[in-house]
């Protein structure tokens, strides 16, 4: 969930070039699932929240050795994004 919202309060920053649709949109508008904008975004936030369970559960089946060396470098990762994100919105 926290990762929903800063995505859609990060995709509102964007100027006009980069403001194209979030990828599960993208994969939405591609396959035809949805046949108005209703649809169309109840089908996105089910491919978005599909998506990130999958890759949870698939995430979970790996040795804790493996996820304890994956977390610091993902800590380190998403420092790094936060402190480049902060930036381009006090730009």
């Amino acid at each position: 969930m926290a990762m929903t919202m800063a995505m859609r309060r990060l995709h509102a920053l964007l100027d006009s070039r980069e403001d194209y649709p979030l990828p599960p949109r993208e994969i939405i508008e591609q396959t035809g699932s949805a046949d108005d904008e209703e649809n169309a975004r109840a089908a996105t936030l089910a491919a978005h929240f599909g998506f990130g369970a999958l890759a949870g559960a698939i995430f979970a089946l790996f040795p804790s050795a493996v996820l304890a060396t994956w977390r610091i470098d993902m800590v380190a990762t998403c420092s790094r994004a936060m402190n480049d994100a902060s930036k381009l919105v006090k730009a």
